[in-house]
């Protein structure tokens, strides 16, 4: 969200859901855009580091993307 004491999301215009997918997909993994969120679907038979492994790519990919909203001023 653009303001976490509001909950008001990113404007589809400001590109952030498409920033977001595209770093995820740097990370190799595959995720799906659902209104302002982002859907994991990883397999029934995930072990627990895949899980870790599945979660430090996601961070990774949150954070390239927050840093980018404050690069265009769209966040405090």
């Amino acid at each position: 969200v653009q303001d976490k004491r509001s909950r008001k999301a990113f404007a589809p215009s400001s590109g952030i859901m498409q920033f977001l997918t595209e770093a995820v997909l740097e990370e190799g993994l595959i995720t799906r855009a659902v209104r302002d969120a982002v859907a994991l679907c990883p397999p029934l038979v995930i072990t627990q580091a895949e899980i870790d492994e599945l979660f430090g790519k996601l961070r990774r990919a949150l954070d390239s993307t927050l840093s980018h909203a404050h690069g265009l001023g769209l966040t405090s």
